[in-house]
């Protein structure tokens, strides 16, 4: 399981994300740097939203192109396991789309 992941995590809870939130926004507050935060719920969104009606619709409320490029990222060559008892099985590729 990546180390990004909070959700299923028995030592980690939506109230951590919200603190490491925070201090991330305080941190670029004190720099005076921007900061561009894209929270997705992709449980919500799967079997629902076409990937390409999704990157337009992010394009025409005028979101930036690398951002966008940078979503998209997400979901190339993505991979995950399953578990069960005791292990994980080897990772296979998703290659569902989004609709």
């Amino acid at each position: 399981m990546s180390d990004y992941q909070f959700r299923f995590m028995p030592e980690r809870s939506t109230v951590e994300v919200i603190h490491l939130l925070r201090r991330l926004i305080e941190r670029y507050c004190d720099t005076k740097n921007d900061l561009h935060i894209i929270l997705i719920d992709l449980e919500k969104a799967y079997d629902r939203v076409s990937r390409e009606v999704m990157w337009r619709v992010l394009e025409k409320i005028g979101i930036r192109i690398a951002y966008i490029e940078s979503i998209k990222k997400m979901y190339e060559d993505v991979v995950t396991s399953v578990r069960i008892p005791g292990r994980l099985t080897r990772e296979f590729p998703i290659n569902i789309d989004l609709h």
